[in-house]
């Protein structure tokens, strides 16, 4: 999604991309919300049309994972969501933790 407004709809106010040892780094880096769509504003990030495949889901109670590929022509990546069900029972995303394929 490029538009970075619509996109922190569905970001919880804590969401964090957690990146382990991404593009050849050996450190685990962590960028919180206000990072990540400041990169999608300034289209550093995002700019790919992909297509978006959910390959499995864990539902436990207000707390959810998905695992799901993100396959672009620019990149194809993998990436674990933990998302938290609100007071208004809407579905936030937290987390996410992408691998590069």
């Amino acid at each position: 999604m490029n538009d970075a407004d619509q996109l922190a709809t569905y970001l919880d106010d804590n969401y964090r991309v957690v990146m382990n040892r991404l593009f050849g780094s050996t450190e685990v880096n962590i960028m919180s919300k206000d990072i990540y769509l400041d990169k999608i504003k300034t289209k550093e990030y995002g700019g790919d049309h992909r297509k978006i495949e959910i390959e499995s889901i864990t539902l436990n109670g207000t707390i959810a994972s998905a695992k799901v590929l993100f396959a672009g022509t620019k990149m194809t990546f993998s990436s674990i969501l933990t998302l938290l069900k609100n007071e208004n029972n809407q579905w936030k995303i937290v987390s996410e933790g992408p691998i590069v394929k």
